[in-house]
């Protein structure tokens, strides 16, 4: 279970901070057909308004990552919407499997994230296969946040798809980047 803690450790080392950038203040974002992101494994919409700041390859065109910064307001932090994938291959099959992340981040959310606060959990379908859903609040960069984050596992791939409000984003804003959250689909 070591072994997995650690690998699965990598998940908190997505750059939240850095989908915090000053992004340019927009409109209202709206979610459109032509914002359509499709990566190696998965899909969303982008809601327009919301900034792509880096598609990540980590070595592997299989392991892409995506990060958006939605519309700030002025003198706020930047939402972000921000989705990584982990190769778990060479975790042990036994550790393998959806409920082994779900329980390893768990643990380790309350020791990274300040002023931690479950808000509620619940199993999802992301396609055909089984997703978990929460939502947890707390502190960034002495920002209150709440973060909605989904977790699915298919061949050996973690996707976390996660979407952060820092205290004071508009209504609008939180509302596409949860249309975004719901938009994400493996393929």
């Amino acid at each position: 279970m070591k072994f997995a803690a650690l690998f699965f450790s990598l998940l908190l080392a997505a750059p939240l901070a850095a989908a915090q950038a000053a992004a340019p203040s927009a409109s209202a974002p709206t979610v459109a057909k032509s914002n359509l992101v499709t990566l190696p494994g998965y899909s969303l919409t982008a809601a327009g308004g919301w900034i792509m700041l880096k598609n990540t390859y980590q070595g592997d065109p299989t392991l892409a990552g995506v990060a958006l910064a939605g519309p700030a307001v002025s003198g706020k932090l930047n939402p972000s919407f921000i989705v990584t994938v982990t190769d778990v291959s060479k975790v042990p099959k036994v550790n393998r499997t959806l409920g082994v992340a779900r329980d390893v981040r768990a643990e380790e959310l309350p020791t990274v994230v300040q002023d931690f606060k479950w808000l509620g959990e619940r199993t999802v379908k992301v396609g055909g296969t089984l997703g978990v859903l929460w939502s947890y609040s707390g502190k960034e960069q002495g920002v209150t946040h709440r973060w909605t984050q989904l977790m699915t596992l298919k061949a050996d791939r973690l996707y976390t798809a996660t979407l952060a409000l820092p205290e004071g984003t508009r209504t609008d804003v939180a509302a596409a980047g949860r249309e975004m959250l719901d938009s994400f689909k493996l393929r």
